[in-house]
């Protein structure tokens, strides 16, 4: 049988807990409600809760919810090369 591996795959995430701004801008929505214990997002397409502290992933298949423990064991931080030659 043959083996494969899984392609490396960049995506942009931010984790909830940061600004209200910084959500709305990710999404490219409304950030309806903003609380200790979640955040309720709209987007053209959905509305998602999202606990305090989880992700927001952006990949192929669109925006995700992933548990801070989950994301740090899926990805990994990685290098943007413009922002180094602009630093």
């Amino acid at each position: 049988m043959a083996k494969y591996r899984k392609k490396p795959v960049v995506v942009e995430a931010v984790r909830c807990a940061g600004s209200v701004e910084s959500i709305a801008g990710f999404i490219g929505g409304a950030v309806l409600t903003f609380d200790m214990r979640e955040v309720l997002l709209e987007t053209a397409n959905e509305k998602l809760r999202v606990p305090a502290g989880h992700y927001l992933v952006k990949d192929i298949d669109g925006l995700k919810v992933v548990p801070p423990d989950i994301f740090a064991a899926t990805y990994e931080r990685v290098e943007d090369p413009i922002a180094k030659d602009e630093g």
